[in-house]
């Protein structure tokens, strides 16, 4: 064989194995999706191990405000904590997904007096971002039910 030619077999072949054992982002997306419904199947029929719940109110010069965390574990190593905190005309819901004790997706809705925003935030294996999502609308007519992908990593490194 000629240089040339082993220098592209071994190119094609080291390709070929990163091609192998690199996850594309769309399928990690795909396999986070399942885990997801998996443990909201869990949760939207009780079947939880344990939750912890802890309130508290804040306060403002104009009123109180109700402020929530619960941690929930579910079959097969999930959790689910969820935050709900209020404000003056504002409100967030976030939830973190976890499986295993690695934190997988973010879902995290805010509302105010003019609009719902929401993101879904995606995590590989290694903890890192690989998708974020955003969806919003507000009181005009210029932003209505936007979903779109605002940053998506080529592939799971």
């Amino acid at each position: 064989m000629r240089i040339s030619t082993q220098v592209f077999f071994c190119g094609f072949m080291l390709l070929q194995s990163l091609f192998c054992f690199s996850q594309s982002t769309a399928n990690t997306v795909n396999e986070i999706r399942g885990m997801y419904n998996e443990v909201k199947n869990y949760f939207s029929t009780y079947a939880y191990a344990d939750c912890i719940n802890r309130n508290m109110n804040t306060r403002d010069e104009r009123m109180s405000y109700s402020q929530s965390v619960k941690k929930c574990q579910y079959p097969n190593g999930y959790e689910i904590i969820f935050a709900n905190l209020e404000g003056w005309e504002w409100e967030t819901d976030n939830n973190y997904y976890y499986k295993n004790g690695r934190l997988f997706f973010v879902l995290m809705k805010y509302s105010d007096v003019c609009g719902m925003y929401t993101q879904r935030i995606y995590y590989n294996k290694q903890g890192r971002v690989i998708q974020v999502m955003e969806e919003k609308s507000d009181c005009t007519t210029d932003v209505q039910n936007v979903n779109q992908i605002v940053y998506s990593s080529y592939e799971d490194r």
